[in-house]
């Protein structure tokens, strides 16, 4: 049984080592480093210890050995709050929280050069050196990795450091010549790449640049090592424009093809399109309709299409 001032609760005590214990109150009580306390057994009746608080918001416990280095941790403690000192234990802390354990308002308005501040965050400057190398680490693992994904999200990057606040990670980006771009850390210039498919996908550039309307079938794209993923990503970075599943042009296709098309007597019909653009009507069909789309042309009945200029 626990008593603080005129208060008893039951507790649970692990010992970490000779004169030093964890105490795990449920429900937790608002105790201070300082406050005294007194430990009884309520069935022998008897005064078992008292004690110090040294610290009301412990480090949890979780590896082998992690009691007896907490304790050795504890030699050094004299139950009076030192910000220096609770803020390296953290990494991070909330001048709010700091708050609550009891810190004086001026020692939280004092500036420490050991001690950065950032916003709310107070965070020791020895472990945001170690995030911000750590997240171009991560950052450059995740484009290695996924050379079509090589942004890392920033609630990842912010797990995996261990970071309290997912808008520490942004400044932590900056502080590491990163940048956030669509909510995701990245390296400044780099681009999705298809990595042992980018030969393949150069390949699909040359032959479209040669003739813009000639996409490939399924075999060749396969050949090239181009699946559905890797055009999903080809065209997220801008680089192809898939209008139906495997037909694939350039992103400049549409556009010239609006050129050839203007030059038709108007109104034309799919198979004239077809022709003047020297494509097959697997092509030729979606990319009509993807301009109907765009409202670049539309139909003007079941066979005709037209250009819609401008001021129609």
């Amino acid at each position: 049984m626990l008593h603080v001032g005129t208060h008893s609760q039951q507790v649970q005590v692990r010992s970490l080592s000779t004169g030093f214990a964890r105490l795990t109150c449920d429900p937790p009580l608002a105790l201070e480093p300082g406050d005294r306390l007194i430990l009884r057994d309520p069935g022998r009746g008897e005064v078992l210890a008292g004690g110090l608080v040294l610290d009301a918001d412990p480090p949890a416990l979780a590896r082998r050995g992690a009691g007896a280095r907490r304790a050795s941790e504890l030699t050094q403690a004299t139950g009076q709050l030192d910000l220096v000192t609770e803020v390296r234990r953290r990494g991070a802390v909330s001048v709010a929280d700091l708050a609550l354990l009891g810190l004086p308002p001026a020692d939280l308005q004092r500036d420490h050069p050991e001690v950065l501040r950032h916003d709310s965050w107070l965070i020791d400057e020895s472990a945001w050196g170690a995030w911000a190398v750590a997240l171009a680490a991560a950052v450059d693992e995740q484009a290695a990795r996924q050379p079509m994904r090589p942004a890392l999200p920033l609630d990842a990057a912010r797990r995996h450091l261990g970071v309290p606040d997912l808008r520490l990670v942004g400044l932590l980006a900056a502080a590491a010549g990163l940048i956030v771009v669509d909510g995701a850390v990245q390296r400044p210039g780099v681009v999705p790449s298809l990595g042992a498919a980018e030969q393949g996908l150069r390949a699909l550039e040359a032959r479209l640049g040669a003739d813009p309307f000639d996409a490939p079938e399924r075999p060749d794209l396969a050949g090239w090592g181009l699946g559905p993923r890797e055009l999903a990503a080809a065209e997220t970075s801008g680089r192809v424009l898939r209008l139906v599943d495997d037909v694939v042009l350039l992103p400049s296709g549409p556009a010239r093809a609006m050129r050839v098309l203007a030059g038709l007597p108007q109104p034309f019909t799919a198979s004239q399109a077809r022709q003047a653009l020297g494509t097959t009507r697997r092509v030729a069909l979606p990319l009509l309709e993807h301009l109907d789309g765009r409202g670049w042309t539309r139909r003007v009945d079941p066979q005709h299409r037209e250009v819609v200029r401008p001021g129609c």
